[in-house]
């Protein structure tokens, strides 16, 4: 089976001003009455260019992670618990994982919001398609997936749910890595690649998101959707947009959601944001290489300016 072509999906990329619609920061009204009821399904895939169609999950190992956030149930109500939902933050978060015994069971380890759902094959397509039915939960015809760079991810998940574009023609795109690039300082001025200067791991710095087992599909998916809300409240509040009570509350309970605590888990492994920066900040150059390497030290010495600047940003939009 040949891999899907998405090289006419550029039209159906949203920007931040799309993204502050749907989530009532702009036009209350237009909030109300047109999309109130759209879904965000964020999609992440480790190991996810060797999917190429549904018969390979069984020879490779990997991971499909996906987080829904149903913005009318977010808005209105809170939800019933289930396996795969964390009640602190109102986002439903899934991790699918293939290959070997030995990497379904790391996948299971790392997965901090549920369970990790095992793909073997016997059920790889069923159990997917099925479970993404139930995610999304509703009828409506507003959906957004969403991707931290998501072009390779998209090309799998389209090859894995073929069905998914004839289901949902006016489906839309929102890349939270595009929208930090748009909106964002420059995280790292010694880079000059995009992709890397808002990496998940340096977006999620900057807001001060906990985050902690990167690289896990299912809770990489679920720091996205965390990020995309963030975006929003950061743009809305930078351009002082925010002029009625409710927009108000929306940014509040958003800030709320993104920001819940992770779960408890019993791994070893464990990075948070700010522990994450704290540890990078400390670390201090021998006198010895000082001595040798003059430049070292200025490029360090202007990292720490850098950072103290970030965090200036930081502070000054969040309070």
């Amino acid at each position: 089976m040949a891999q899907t072509d998405i090289t006419n999906v550029s039209a159906r990329y949203g920007d931040i001003r799309t993204l502050q619609a749907v989530l009532g920061l702009l036009d209350p009204l237009f909030f109300k009455s047109e999309i109130q009821d759209a879904v965000f399904i964020t999609i992440d895939f480790e190991n996810g260019d060797r999917i190429i169609s549904n018969e390979s999950l069984e020879t490779i190992n990997s991971q499909i992670g996906v987080a829904v956030l149903n913005t009318k149930e977010f808005f209105s109500s809170s939800l019933e618990s289930d396996d795969g939902y964390d009640s602190d933050n109102d986002i439903r978060s899934y991790n699918f994982s293939t290959g070997t015994e030995q990497s379904r069971y790391k996948a299971s380890r790392r997965f901090l919001f549920g369970t990790s759902v095992s793909v073997n094959k016997e059920n790889k397509y069923e159990i997917l398609k099925y479970r993404m039915q139930l995610m999304i939960q509703s009828e409506t015809k507003n959906i957004f997936l969403v991707g931290h760079d998501l072009t390779s991810d998209l090309r799998a998940f389209l090859n894995l749910y073929p069905g998914f574009e004839k289901k949902y023609p006016r489906y839309k795109i929102l890349d939270t890595q595009r929208i930090a690039g748009d909106i964002l300082p420059r995280l790292y001025p010694g880079l000059s690649q995009s992709n890397k200067n808002y990496s998940l791991r340096r977006v999620l710095t900057f807001f001060n998101c906990p985050f902690k087992q990167l690289h896990c599909a299912g809770n990489d998916a679920n720091y996205t959707l965390r990020i995309l809300l963030l975006l929003a409240v950061y743009y809305t509040l930078k351009n002082g947009s925010v002029v009625t009570d409710e927009q108000e509350e929306i940014v509040k309970k958003l800030k709320k959601a993104a920001y819940a605590p992770l779960p408890v888990s019993e791994t070893p492994f464990h990075v948070a944001a700010v522990d994450w920066r704290q540890r990078r900040s400390e670390k201090k150059m021998p006198t010895c290489l000082q001595q040798q390497n003059p430049g070292r030290v200025e490029k360090v010495r202007t990292e720490g300016t850098r950072k103290r600047e970030v965090a200036k940003l930081f502070a000054a939009w969040s309070e």
